[in-house]
């Protein structure tokens, strides 16, 4: 029996690791918010098959769904005050 084994290279130098590209923080979101909605997808795939839903039951619920999300919330400048602080 032959067992093949791959290591990554910048694991076990620590140059090469230093030499890696990093991903930049935007990339890394874009790629999480890729897997949380491949996730959605996939979990959407098994509840439609664990009830049996019609293409027309899916499809009413993926209206529904789309009517009734959340509106993205953004970052607000909140200015805070003491609650003693009369001008």
């Amino acid at each position: 029996m032959t067992t093949n084994i791959v290591i990554n290279a910048t694991l076990c130098d620590p140059s090469a690791r230093e030499q890696a590209p990093m991903a930049s923080d935007s990339d890394k979101r874009r790629e999480l918010e890729s897997e949380i909605e491949k996730t959605d997808q996939k979990i959407d795939r098994l509840v439609y098959q664990l009830y049996g839903l019609t293409d027309k039951e899916r499809e009413i619920i993926k209206d529904t769904q789309i009517e009734h999300s959340p509106t993205p919330v953004h970052p607000v400048d909140v200015s805070l005050t003491s609650v003693n602080d009369t001008k």
